[in-house]
């Protein structure tokens, strides 16, 4: 599920705000600020829920098929 990728977000904030990542090697660093970038666009609103929400709304099944399998694995109703 999400959690993981949320779990690693947050990971990576806190290596940015102590200052981590910059004592890296330069490619190093530049892989992870690019993955802490991508993860902060498409999870930055998710960061904070501390629970599962109680109803998902989709406007269409068919292109949104990995969040109505995670829905329905999780119990959510659609």
């Amino acid at each position: 599920t999400m959690r993981a990728r949320i779990d690693r977000l947050k990971d990576l904030e806190r290596m940015e705000s102590s200052g981590a990542i910059a004592m890296r090697p330069k490619k190093e660093a530049a892989v992870l600020r690019r993955e802490l970038e991508r993860l902060q666009k498409y999870l930055g609103g998710l960061k904070n829920m501390r629970r599962l929400p109680d109803v998902v709304i989709l406007v269409d099944q068919r292109r949104e098929t990995n969040a109505v399998l995670e829905a329905r694995k999780l119990d959510i109703p659609l």
